[in-house]
C-alpha cells in the first residue's frame, strides 16, 4: 500500500525534521559523525535503527542530537506506519472519533519524539477534515530528549482541544492511573476508548516485560466499564517479537482483532533520504502489527 502523507504535515516535517538537521550548528562532532558520514553509518552506528541509547549520546553527539538524526530518519517513516496501524484498526477507532459522546485516551508507551500523537492527528484529518482534534494523549519515554522534543511538537498551533501528559517511565503506575482518572472523570464525554499504544517499543533489550504488563493489568482491572484496545507494531523479525509474544501470555484478557506479520508499505519520503532531488517511494517491508482489545 501506497502512502502520500499530506501537504501540512509535509510542512510540518520540514520545520521540525529536516531543518534542525540541516541547519544544525556545526560542532567537532556533528562535523566528524554525521557530516563527513552518510545515511548508512547514521542509522546503523548512531541511532543503530532506533535502538541505541539516546541518553548516552554518541562519540561527542549529545542525546539531543541523536534525536535529531533519528527523527530524520525514523519519523516520518513510522508516522505512516502508525496511521497503517490506525487504518487498519478502524473498526475500533472511528466511533469514538466521530461520535459527540466519545472520546479516546491514548496511552503512548516508548513515545519518542510524539510520532503516534502526529499520525493520530492525521487519521482525525483523514476521516473528517472539520472534526476537532480533542484526544487526550500520555507520553512515556525514558529519554528526556525525545520528550523534550516531544513537548516542543505538542505546543505547536493545531492541536485545538487536545491536552498532553509527558513521563520519564511507566514504573509509577499510580500516577499513569491518576492522570487517567483525571480525563475519565472530566464528564465532558459518555464514553471513552483506551488506547495503549506500542510503537517499537518490543524491540528494546531493556524493557521490561513484566512491569509493563502488571501496568496493563491494573488498568484493566480499574476500568472495566471502559472499552481498551492495545496497538502494537514492530518489524517482523522473530528475535525482535518474542518479547511481545512473552507480554501477551500476561494479559489473556485481551483477545486480538486485527493481525498482519508481513504488512508491505510504500510511502513518499520528504525527509532523510532523497535522492537526485526527488521524492521517491520509502519502503516499510514487513511490518508485524496487531490490534488486542477487550
Amino acid at each position: 500500500m501506497d502512502y502520500e502523507t499530506p501537504d501540512e504535515l509535509n510542512e510540518f516535517l520540514q520545520e521540525v525534521v529536516n531543518n534542525p538537521f540541516h541547519k544544525h550548528t556545526n560542532t567537532e562532532a556533528w562535523e566528524r559523525e554525521v557530516i563527513k558520514k552518510d545515511g548508512y553509518y547514521h542509522t546503523t552506528e548512531i541511532v543503530k535503527k532506533g535502538r541505541a541509547d539516546f541518553n548516552a549520546g554518541f562519540k561527542g553527539l549529545t542525546p539531543h542530537d541523536l534525536v535529531i538524526i533519528y527523527c530524520y530518519y525514523y519519523m516520518q517513516m513510522h508516522i505512516v506506519s502508525s496511521f497503517h496501524v490506525f487504518k487498519k484498526s478502524e473498526s475500533l477507532l472511528k466511533d469514538y472519533i466521530l461520535t459527540p459522546s466519545k472520546n479516546i485516551v491514548f496511552i503512548d508507551f516508548g513515545c519518542g519524539p510524539l510520532t503516534s500523537g502526529v499520525a493520530l492527528a492525521w487519521y482525525y484529518g483523514e476521516l473528517d477534515d472539520k472534526k476537532q482534534q480533542d484526544f487526550h494523549y500520555i507520553g512515556i519515554d525514558n529519554c528526556e530528549a525525545m520528550i523534550r522534543k516531544a513537548r516542543e511538537i505538542s505546543v505547536r498551533p493545531g492541536w485545538i482541544d487536545c491536552t498532553f501528559d509527558f513521563l520519564k517511565c511507566y514504573k509509577s503506575h499510580d500516577y499513569i492511573l491518576e492522570l487517567l482518572d483525571i480525563y475519565l472523570s472530566s464528564g465532558k464525554y459518555q464514553d471513552y476508548l483506551i488506547v495503549l499504544n506500542y510503537s517499537y517499543l518490543f524491540a528494546s533489550s531493556t524493557l521490561d516485560v513484566s512491569n509493563l504488563a502488571e501496568l496493563v493489568k491494573k488498568i484493566l482491572n480499574t476500568y472495566k466499564t471502559h472499552k481498551i484496545c492495545l496497538l502494537y507494531q514492530n518489524p517482523t523479525p522473530k528475535d525482535l517479537n518474542t518479547k511481545w509474544e512473552q507480554f501477551k501470555s500476561f494479559i489473556p484478557e485481551l483477545s486480538t482483532e486485527v493481525v498482519d506479520k508481513e504488512e508491505k508499505l510504500r510511502y513518499r519520503n520528504t525527509t532523510g533520504k532523497i535522492k537526485s532531488g526527488k521524492l521517491e517511494f520509502t519502503e516499510i517491508n514487513y511490518l508485524y502489527f496487531e490490534t488486542l482489545v477487550r
